[in-house]
């Protein structure tokens, strides 16, 4: 039955999104108007489409003859295209078109009948490799249309709490790896990616919101543990590996070559003030078309878990110099 799919799965993975949180799922559809969450539930043989609108209204449709193994095919094929900066243009917004026919056309016209702005993901399964702002209608990508957000679980997101105004009052650790360690190569433009958005110094132009920053050898786990819960945001901008298969090996690299695993964020004090999570460098591989992205959750997951309220991670490594503009 679907009550015994979806105990199965949460068992399975840290990060599903079980659909029967209705309660909570309705919070964030009416903490903004205009806004539906949308969930690819994935199953072997068939993919169900369920969307939640204002006043707690669930739909469902099932795709049928789409299952896991057939969606993750066309994932894997859009996920290459994109991966590769020498792929041709009009074959990626093929491949975008021909996701985007399955997971958001079925729902099109319901979404611009009711004038629907924002678009929240539940992502399951192979989904999750897929910036879903990417997908293509046949004239615009969807995030020319439509806000897109993603939420990992329902009871973990809230919708209530902001920043302050302004930066004075939003501090920020910066943490980062510049230098090869370890068998990993130098991400030399992370230094300068930190000092553009840490302000350490008054007299310094470059940063943004006042904070600390610490860089390679200073970067440690206990730098990590001693200042994680007094800051609005964490940037940490260094090498992470989502491992497929086995989501407990995931883990960030730490300034002195050691690794952070799951286990190290699982131990982190609460991060109740921490806003923002911003996991930069991170990357992760789709070797297959049966790969259920458990690694990519599963490490946010245990962020939310601890107190944060947003994480931000890349899904694979690129250029080093346009990521410290981009961040």
């Amino acid at each position: 039955t679907f009550v015994s799919v979806v105990r199965e799965r949460k068992g399975q993975d840290d990060g599903f999104f079980a659909p029967r949180n209705l309660r909570d799922a309705q919070k964030i559809v009416e903490a903004k108007p205009n806004t539906v969450l949308i969930y690819p539930f994935v199953l072997e043989d068939k993919t169900w489409l369920l969307w939640v609108s204002e006043g707690g209204v669930v739909k469902s449709i099932e795709i049928a003859q789409l299952g896991q193994k057939q969606l993750g095919q066309s994932v894997l094929k859009f996920r290459n295209l994109i991966n590769n900066p020498f792929s041709d243009i009009s074959e990626v917004k093929t491949a975008g078109k021909e996701l985007y026919d399955l997971l958001i056309k079925p729902i099109e016209t319901e979404l611009k009948k009711n004038k629907i702005k924002n678009l929240v993901f539940a992502l399951d399964r192979a989904t999750r490799y897929i910036p879903m702002s990417a997908l293509y209608d046949g004239q615009n990508y969807l995030i020319e249309n439509y806000n897109i957000s993603t939420v990992l679980s329902a009871e973990l997101t809230d919708t209530r709490e902001s920043l302050p105004i302004g930066v004075k009052h939003t501090p920020v650790l910066g943490l980062g790896l510049s230098e090869a360690n370890s068998g990993w190569s130098a991400l030399p433009n992370v230094k300068d990616e930190i000092a553009s958005i840490v302000l350490t110094n008054p007299q310094d132009k470059r940063g943004i919101f006042p904070g600390l920053e610490f860089l390679n050898q200073s970067f440690t786990r206990k730098v990590l543990r001693d200042n994680a819960s007094k800051h609005k945001i964490l940037h940490i901008a260094t090498h992470g590996k989502f491992v497929p298969g086995s989501y407990l090996d995931s883990f960030l690299l730490l300034g002195d070559g050691k690794k952070l695993t799951i286990d190290d964020i699982r131990k982190l004090p609460d991060l109740g003030d921490a806003h923002l999570v911003v996991l930069s460098a991170c990357e992760t591989a789709l070797a297959d078309a049966m790969q259920d992205g458990v690694e990519i959750a599963s490490l946010a997951y245990h962020f939310l878990n601890g107190g944060a309220e947003t994480v931000m991670a890349s899904l694979w490594l690129v250029n080093d110099e346009s990521t410290r503009f981009l961040m």
